[in-house]
């Protein structure tokens, strides 16, 4: 759906460029191709720039006591995370049907499985680059679509315990789960809510990357049932317990540009890990964050 979307909006971009060139150029517009086409890709590049921005300036008006940046380190924080949005939004995620971490028909009978679980606005194949190192450490991976975009926090969790089934009927010995963003919180919920059905393959550990355990403030921008259950606060997150029945981390950054405050990527049911300049897309492409998660995952 999200890949759709996406893919849309892009087609909906080039058809308001043509029609602005046409204002400008009228019937010289094809003589003027060359000019245009670099107009098109300057604003293309621009307006998600300013996104990325305008959040970054977000989080810092409502992050008072995180460590200051440099100038030259904050720019740096934002081009990777600029460049990591791009990567993701141009590319992972309009691309899923063929970049998304699937186990395919790999044999995975007496091994452990590592399960990706994707953020809001996000799908599957946001994982590629993950997935793919974490197969050169030679673990089996496998990934899954939450679905719908802004739907109940809940569903998702039936979504995982139906994954973690069809793993068990694949033959996977024990399951570590992954998850990034609302993909950490829904994991959380499925490990205290779901009865692990008998002969199911058992979970052994959990790993969150920038999840807002305890809520965002960036989740008062849109309206949608996973972005309410997911505001400071809400009944959804107080339900949460405050323990976690396997070893668990939580992976965040004090200048992540969508957990707002920082400080909300903290819980109590998670050991913290913290880290500076990374940005929130960022952690899943940064190769630091990437080693720091293969060397907690069980061996």
């Amino acid at each position: 759906m999200l890949a759709g979307l996406l893919i849309a909006l892009l087609v909906i971009e080039f058809g308001l460029c043509a029609t602005m060139g046409m204002h400008m150029y009228g019937d010289q517009m094809m003589h003027h191709a060359g000019e245009f086409s670099i107009y098109v890709i300057v604003y293309l590049l621009l307006v998600r720039l300013l996104v990325v921005v305008a959040s970054f300036i977000f989080a810092g008006l409502n992050n008072r006591s995180r460590p200051s940046q440099s100038m030259i380190k904050w720019l740096t924080t934002i081009g990777a995370e600029y460049a990591a949005t791009m990567f993701a939004f141009s590319f992972c995620i309009p691309l899923t049907w063929l970049l998304a971490p699937r186990l395919g028909r790999k044999s995975v009978k007496g091994q452990p499985v590592v399960l990706l679980v994707h953020g809001l606005f996000s799908n599957r194949g946001i994982w590629w680059l993950f997935a793919h190192r974490l197969r050169r450490t030679g673990r089996h991976v496998d990934s899954l679509e939450l679905t719908p975009l802004f739907g109940d926090m809940d569903d998702y969790v039936a979504q995982v315990q139906q994954r973690v089934s069809m793993l068990t009927l694949r033959g996977a010995s024990s399951i570590a789960l992954i998850g990034h963003s609302m993909g950490g919180l829904v994991c959380r919920a499925y490990l205290a809510r779901v009865q692990v059905r008998p002969g199911d393959a058992p979970t052994t550990q959990l790993v969150t990357l920038g999840s807002p355990h305890g809520g965002s403030l960036s989740a008062w921008c849109l309206p949608g049932t996973n972005l309410r259950q997911m505001r400071p606060g809400s009944d959804w997150l107080r339900q949460l317990p405050t323990t976690c029945p396997v070893p668990a981390v939580s992976v965040y950054s004090v200048h992540d540009n969508l957990v707002v405050p920082y400080e909300r990527a903290r819980s109590q049911a998670l050991s913290p890990d913290e880290w500076c300049g990374i940005g929130h897309l960022s952690l899943l492409f940064d190769r630091r964050i990437f080693l720091k998660v293969a060397r907690l995952l069980s061996p």
